[in-house]
């Protein structure tokens, strides 16, 4: 809305739609309001002061923890969570670090949460509920396995390993090492399933005529895959501009020859629909639950006519088998707040995967 950094100083967009003295706001896609310091969610807040009607809405409103929740329950409902402290000490499970700072990432008292939002009026609507003729998706998980000898050593020796590989950044990761050494073996778990990805997808295409959607994180996977088959795919990533977006999702949508889209989790996530393709593939994970389950309805939502398939692409003995269980536990966090129960399509992946890898030993022994 505005590139203002005082609530005082927004001017620009926010204060003409101020002066315009509206009666109703609706929020749509209200998650983006999770960041309680941005730009983005001061302005909004600063924007929906004293109107009379505010609907915030999402099917996604929460993609994690109760925490992210909060900026829009203060906007909805300023006399009932008045103050984030009080709220994040009796729902987010507060706890004071060694060096004194709070950590409000936790989950606490999630169905008194559920309840207490039922009845100040959030309104919740599954598909399963109101699209009946909505055909069902289902979840695979396809373990591969990966060239382990560079991974694990960046997994046992970070530093030493990124001094090799890139040693002007071997002194910044020193300062956040934890942190760091996550996002690099993320992405070289990522580099190393590049060949299964990519003869996974040519198979695909060999064996049937239908269109697919491939989603990931890292750039360097995302535009690589999509320059691998560029003759026949469009892709949208962090880079694509605002104004290309419609007539990318367009071609994709009514080309024969366009059979493949290719996007990031983030950038690609929410406002498309991508219903001509009835199979999509994670070739990476993101660590929020609610990124997958928006990106999962780019192609299950209204227009879909066919069962979709979603294919997540697990690299064994990677930290992604760890990713899949917080996910899985994150996602049990959103279906207590949202639902106040485990739901039928809960995002499973981790489930998924410990039954995969259960049958895959137990094919081992008996050999």
């Amino acid at each position: 809305i505005t590139r203002g950094k005082k609530v005082k100083e927004y001017g620009g967009w926010v204060e003409q739609l101020k002066s315009l003295q509206p009666q109703v706001i609706i929020c749509d896609e209200c998650q983006s309001l999770k960041e309680r310091s941005s730009n983005r969610t001061k302005s909004t807040h600063y924007l929906v002061q004293n109107i009379p009607c505010l609907l915030n809405l999402s099917g996604t409103p929460l993609l994690s923890r109760p925490a992210e929740l909060w900026p829009v329950l203060n906007m909805l409902w300023p006399s009932e969570f008045p103050n984030f402290f009080a709220y994040a000490m009796r729902y987010c499970k507060a706890k004071r670090m060694p060096w004194g700072a709070w950590n409000f990432n936790g989950a606490s008292r999630l169905p008194e949460l559920h309840r207490r939002l039922s009845a100040l009026g959030m309104l919740r609507r599954r598909k399963v509920d109101v699209l009946k003729d909505l055909p069902p998706k289902q979840r695979t998980v396809v373990p591969v396995e990966i060239n382990l000898s560079e991974y694990i050593q960046a997994r046992d020796n970070f530093l030493e390993w990124l001094r090799q590989e890139t040693p002007e950044g071997a002194d910044r990761a020193a300062k956040a090492e934890k942190i760091a050494q996550l996002g690099y073996l993320k992405r070289l778990t990522a580099k190393e399933k590049m060949p299964h990805l990519i003869q996974w997808i040519d198979t695909y295409l060999e064996g049937t005529e239908d269109k697919l959607a491939v989603y990931g994180i890292h750039k360097s996977i995302v535009r690589g895959l999509y320059q691998r088959y560029q003759r026949q795919a469009v892709c949208i990533d962090g880079d694509t501009q605002q104004e290309r977006r419609h007539g990318i999702v367009a071609k994709f949508q009514t080309d024969p020859r366009c059979r493949l889209f290719f996007g990031n989790i983030v950038a690609a996530g929410t406002g498309i629909g991508l219903v001509a393709a009835p199979h999509l593939l994670f070739a990476e994970l993101d660590w929020v639950p609610g990124n997958h389950t928006q990106v999962e309805d780019r192609i299950h939502r209204i227009g879909q006519t066919r069962h979709t398939e979603i294919t997540y692409f697990i690299a064994k003995d990677t930290i992604e088998e760890k990713l899949c269980s917080i996910i899985q536990q994150k996602q049990e966090i959103v279906s207590a707040v949202l639902d106040g129960k485990r739901v039928r399509d809960d995002l499973d992946v981790f489930s998924l995967l410990t039954k995969h890898l259960i049958r895959e030993s137990k094919g081992l022994l008996r050999k």
